[in-house]
C-alpha cells in the first residue's frame, strides 16, 4: 500500500515539474494577436473651416496612415477601413446619426471632401452652417483575419487626443476668426451709468478717472477687468470683470467670476463694438437684485 501511494506521489511530482518547465518557456508575446488602426494626418491649414471664407470652395483634407504589427505605414495586415461621419449643429445643439460614408482599401490616396458635400451628408446646405458647427470623422478597421477594431474601442488607449497629428477620430470645426481690437491688450476710459438702486438707497456716483483693461483671450472672447467703474465700491464690489463673446459678429456677455453678482442674467441689450471709433458699449443686468447699467469704453 505504501509503495502504491509513493508511486502516485512521484508521478504527481513529475507532472508538476513538466508543467513548470513548459510554462517557463511559454512566450505570450509570440502568440499575442495584435490589432491595427488607421489615423488621419491633417495639414495644419486644413484643421478648421473659416466661416467668413468661401464655403463653396473650402475643403477638408487628410492623409491616412495605417498601423499594424508590422509598423506604422505598413497596413499589410489591414483589410479595410470604414469611415463614419457626423455633423454637429451649434445652433440646435444636435448631432446627426453616425453614418458610413466610405470603405477605404487604398491608404495612399488623400481624402478630400468639399464643405458643400459634407453639409449635404449632414442634411443641410452651406446656408445653414454657422460658427461652432463641426464635421466629425471616425474610422473602424477590419483586419485580414476578420477582426474588427472600432474607433470607440481604441480611441483612448491608442489614438491619443482627438485632433492630434495622428487620430482615429477627427473633428473639423467651423470657426469665425475674431480680432475686434486689433491688439491683445487695450486700455479704455470707462464711463458707466447705473439705472437702478440697491439695498434701499441710490447707488453712488462713479469714481473719476476709471479705466478698464481689455484682453483678447482668443476664440472670440474679450475680457474686461471692470464694467462698474466703482459704482458698487461701497459694497466691496470693485472692480467687476466681464467677458464679451464674438460669435460670427453676434456679441453676447459671458460671466467671468468677479463678485457673487452675475450681470449676464437679466434682460439687457446685446453688447456693441464700433469698428470705426473702437468704442464698446456693454449693457448688463443682474436679475437677482435688478442692478443694471451701461458701460461705455473708449480707447485711450
Amino acid at each position: 500500500m505504501k509503495t502504491y501511494i509513493y508511486k502516485i506521489f512521484v508521478s504527481l511530482c513529475a507532472i508538476l515539474i513538466v508543467v513548470a518547465c513548459d510554462s517557463e518557456w511559454v512566450n505570450p508575446e509570440a502568440t499575442f494577436d495584435k490589432g491595427g488602426l488607421v489615423k488621419a494626418v491633417v495639414d495644419p491649414s486644413k484643421t478648421t473651416i473659416d466661416f467668413f471664407g468661401d464655403l463653396n470652395s473650402a475643403t477638408v483634407e487628410f492623409d491616412l496612415v495605417p498601423t499594424d504589427a508590422n509598423g506604422q505605414g505598413s497596413g499589410e495586415l489591414i483589410q479595410s477601413m470604414e469611415m463614419y461621419f457626423e455633423y454637429f449643429s451649434a445652433t440646435t445643439q444636435t448631432t446627426t446619426a453616425e453614418q458610413s460614408i466610405a470603405v477605404v482599401t487604398d491608404f495612399s490616396q488623400k481624402q478630400v471632401f468639399t464643405v458643400p458635400e459634407l453639409a449635404a451628408l449632414g442634411g443641410v446646405t452651406i446656408a445653414d452652417l454657422f460658427g461652432g458647427d463641426s464635421f466629425v470623422f471616425s474610422f473602424d478597421v477590419t483586419m485580414k483575419d476578420g477582426r474588427v477594431f472600432t474607433h470607440d474601442e481604441i480611441e483612448n488607449t491608442i489614438c491619443g487626443a482627438v485632433n492630434s497629428r495622428g487620430t482615429c477620430t477627427l473633428t473639423v470645426p467651423i470657426i469665425c476668426p475674431s480680432d475686434l481690437m486689433g491688439a491683445t491688450v487695450v486700455v479704455y476710459d470707462l464711463s458707466t451709468n447705473i439705472s437702478s438702486t440697491c439695498c434701499g438707497r441710490t447707488l453712488g456716483l462713479q469714481q473719476a478717472g476709471r479705466t478698464s483693461t481689455a484682453t483678447n483671450l482668443g476664440g472670440g472672447n474679450y475680457q474686461f477687468d471692470d464694467v462698474l467703474a466703482g459704482h458698487l465700491a461701497g459694497f466691496s464690489i470693485d472692480p467687476e470683470p466681464i467677458i464679451v463673446n464674438d460669435l460670427c459678429t453676434t456679441l453676447s456677455l459671458v460671466r467671468d467670476g468677479g463678485s457673487v453678482l452675475d450681470y449676464t442674467t437679466g434682460v439687457h441689450d446685446a453688447p456693441t463694438y464700433d469698428a470705426g471709433t473702437g468704442v464698446w458699449t456693454i449693457s448688463f443686468n443682474n436679475a437677482s437684485n435688478g442692478i443694471a447699467g451701461v458701460a461705455t469704453l473708449t480707447p485711450q
